[in-house]
């Protein structure tokens, strides 16, 4: 028996079978990363909306407590006065740099 020599096209569609399972799995690749983002979307629009969720409770809880507390009255006392004994210290002053002149430069 002899074997029968692969004819041309045969080759050709094995050539072409490699180029397409390349594509495909480009294609797949493709397909998870998609998936992978819709993923990530969905959780962190869920994060968002229990992070406003929470931020309301507080911004509540924050009401709450200064309707709680009472105002503050203030009475007509005058402030304390400071010993007229006290000395102030001037503030120190920086010491000036001087500038050296530059000799001036003769043009040729």
């Amino acid at each position: 028996m002899k074997k029968k020599a692969i004819s041309k096209d045969v080759q050709e569609v094995t050539d072409n079978s490699i180029f397409r399972q390349a594509g495909e799995m480009i294609g797949s690749f493709g397909a998870h990363i998609v998936n992978a983002k819709d993923m990530v979307v969905d959780f962190m629009s869920d994060e968002a909306v229990l992070a406003k969720n929470a931020a309301k409770k507080m911004v509540k809880q924050v009401k709450k407590a200064t309707k709680r507390t009472p105002e503050k009255k203030t009475t007509g006392k005058p402030a304390r006065k400071t010993k007229s004994g006290a000395k102030k210290t001037p503030l120190k002053k920086s010491a000036k740099k001087v500038m050296k002149k530059t000799p001036v430069r003769k043009k040729k």
